[in-house]
C-alpha cells in the first residue's frame, strides 16, 4: 500500500491498479465556495487521496482514453497538478476503474509530471 501523502516515489503498478477507482465526490471548483458531484480517482483510498477530474481536458494532466468504457459522462483528464485528502463523506458512489491502456497511459503521465509533493 502507498505511504499515505507520500508522492515521493512512485507506487508499484499492483498498487496503483488497486487503488486507481473513479468515484463521484462532493467536490468545490477552485476559487469558489460552489459544490457539485463530480468523478475522482484514488491514488490512495485509505487516506481518501485523490486526483480530480475535468471536463476542461486543455487542463494539466493525463486525458482518458477510454471515458465511456469507465462510465464517465464525457471526457475527461485527471488533473496531476495538485492532489485533494476529501472526508469519507465526500465520497458518493463508485463509478469505475480506468481500463488497462488508461492506466498505463496514466503511469506514463506520473513519470514525467508527477503531483506536488504538498
Amino acid at each position: 500500500m502507498m505511504k499515505k501523502g507520500c508522492w515521493s516515489s512512485l507506487p508499484t503498478t499492483m498498487e496503483i491498479i488497486e487503488n486507481l477507482q473513479i468515484w463521484s465526490a462532493s467536490e468545490g471548483y477552485e476559487g469558489s465556495e460552489r459544490i457539485k458531484p463530480r468523478p475522482v480517482i484514488f491514488v490512495d483510498a485509505s487516506s481518501y487521496t485523490i486526483l480530480q477530474f475535468s471536463s476542461k481536458t486543455e487542463r494539466e494532466g493525463y486525458v482518458i482514453k477510454d471515458w465511456r468504457e469507465v462510465g464517465l459522462e464525457k471526457p475527461s483528464v485527471i488533473r496531476t497538478d495538485r492532489r485533494v485528502v476529501l472526508k469519507e463523506s465526500d465520497i458518493k458512489e463508485y463509478i469505475g476503474v480506468l481500463t488497462e491502456r488508461d492506466v498505463y497511459g496514466f503511469l506514463e503521465c506520473l513519470r514525467e509530471h508527477p503531483p506536488p509533493t504538498a
